[in-house]
């Protein structure tokens, strides 16, 4: 690659890591914040399927683009299909907020993916015309997003080509993980923290370590099993309730109303937001 060029792509990465990490911070301290602000009114559950009806709408309006953000960022790399819209970024930042501000879990995987994908894929519109490039940028925002939200930028990289079906090993991952580093950077910068847990201490003890590593790999094992019968199940929901309720008002509006029955069924808080032992602190 000539040198102009890649002083070229250089900038454009640090710039958009720069956005995305910024994007990032605002992201944990709205989280903290709403939060924050959940626990100090318990009251907000019961006003979560009214929440739901207000988000379905405002998807509805909105469109599938913005209602399914994942599919069209797995569309726009995979298949041509449509850019990943702009809106989809603080769309998705809004809805994981209020949701939970009002007791939902929506988690933080899917904010990441998509407000790090929206804001790459509207800044490769006035960087390149390449569509090459422009998947690459994805990529690349994928990449920061993931890393700075959770604060684990070698994570977001190889999670980035894992999510868009890459080989991990390719030259895409030295500036996947040079995005995922900066944007992890400027949202420390910015005085964000990420969610503290706890760490794994080896030891230094060979023996040790080979036990460790061997509850590790059983672990996977596990985890790795119940994943697929995670996501095997939240596609049969998801595809039940989009059968029987097509509205995305209604969709969301009935959810609210599931949580909260969940809820009082196991009567605690714990399973409520994000549900780390941090956010109970």
């Amino acid at each position: 690659m000539p040198f102009g060029r890649t002083l070229k792509w250089i900038a454009c990465l640090a710039v958009m890591a720069a956005l995305i990490g910024s994007s990032a911070a605002l992201f944990l301290w709205a989280l903290d914040a709403a939060t924050l602000q959940r626990f100090a009114a318990p009251w907000l559950l019961w006003l979560l399927p009214i929440a739901g009806v207000a988000m379905g709408f405002y998807h509805r309006h909105l469109g599938k683009h913005v209602s399914s953000g994942n599919h069209v960022i797995l569309g726009n790399v995979h298949k041509d299909g449509p850019q990943v819209p702009f809106v989809l970024a603080p769309s998705i930042l809004i809805a994981t907020v209020v949701t939970h501000l009002f007791g939902g879990s929506a988690g933080r995987e899917g904010t990441a993916v998509q407000m790090g994908a929206a804001i790459a894929a509207g800044f490769g519109r006035f960087f390149t015309g390449s569509r090459a490039a422009g998947k690459l940028l994805v990529c690349c925002g994928i990449a920061g997003g993931f890393g700075a939200v959770f604060g684990t930028p070698f994570a977001g990289a190889v999670f980035a080509l894992e999510f868009v079906g890459n080989r991990v090993v390719s030259r895409k991952i030295i500036p996947c993980l040079l995005t995922a580093l900066a944007a992890d950077f400027i949202c420390l910068a910015w005085g964000a923290h990420h969610t503290p847990y706890p760490e794994i201490h080896f030891g230094h003890s060979p023996v040790g370590w080979l036990v460790i590593m061997l509850k590790l790999l059983l672990l996977a094992a596990v985890l790795s099993l119940v994943c697929r019968m995670f996501v095997s199940g939240s596609h049969f929901t998801a595809r039940k309730f989009r059968e029987w309720l097509p509205h995305e008002a209604v969709r969301a509006g009935v959810g609210g109303v599931v949580v909260i029955a969940l809820f009082l069924m196991v009567g605690t808080t714990d399973y409520l937001g994000l549900g780390t032992l941090a956010e109970n602190k």
